[in-house]
């Protein structure tokens, strides 16, 4: 999968994910999330539904431009692209915005290191790191402090992610 590239007719989130960035775009992303939750097949419904819930409670209110801002974050020969899509403007400070779609709750760890990820890629005055786990409506925004050793962890998983994936590629 990781060796592939990108074949839209896979993406599972695809649509609900061009219906909200299209509708930031043009200020009617509430009502596009709707409408793809209307044409959609019958297995993708209930996810779409829960997604366009879950954006309509937290995007109320909010100033929300699309991030054109894409930068690599490499690390150990891995090259992972970091485009957070949305920034979420408010008087005293921006929110750079990954969009999390998927049904089992974001948990604490998996933001924290995506935040973390989001903060080595993309200079600090464009946003601050967050995440949003779409269908809870619920923001993680980046700490102020990491745990300790938390980057000498996440140099740990790139290692394990890295063998893992080589060994898988030499044996298929």
């Amino acid at each position: 999968m990781y060796s592939e590239s990108y074949a839209p007719e896979r993406d599972f989130y695809g649509p609900m994910r061009r219906a909200l960035l299209d509708g930031v775009v043009n200020g009617d992303d509430v009502r596009r999330t709707q409408e793809v939750c209307q044409s959609c097949s019958d297995k993708k419904r209930e996810h779409y539904r829960a997604l366009s819930d879950g954006w309509q409670r937290w995007r109320k209110g909010k100033d929300l431009i699309v991030n054109p801002r894409r930068e690599d974050w490499c690390l150990q020969g891995l090259a992972v692209r970091v485009a957070p899509p949305i920034i979420a403007r408010s008087k005293n400070r921006r929110d750079l915005v990954w969009l999390y779609y998927k049904e089992p709750e974001l948990t604490s760890d998996a933001a924290r290191i995506a935040n973390r990820i989001i903060q080595l890629s993309i200079p600090s005055e464009i946003g601050r790191p967050a995440v949003l786990d779409v269908r809870r409506a619920k923001l993680h925004q980046m700490g102020s402090r990491l745990p300790k050793g938390f980057d000498a962890l996440l140099n740990a998983e790139v290692s394990a992610f890295s063998s893992l994936y080589e060994a898988l590629r030499r044996s298929a």
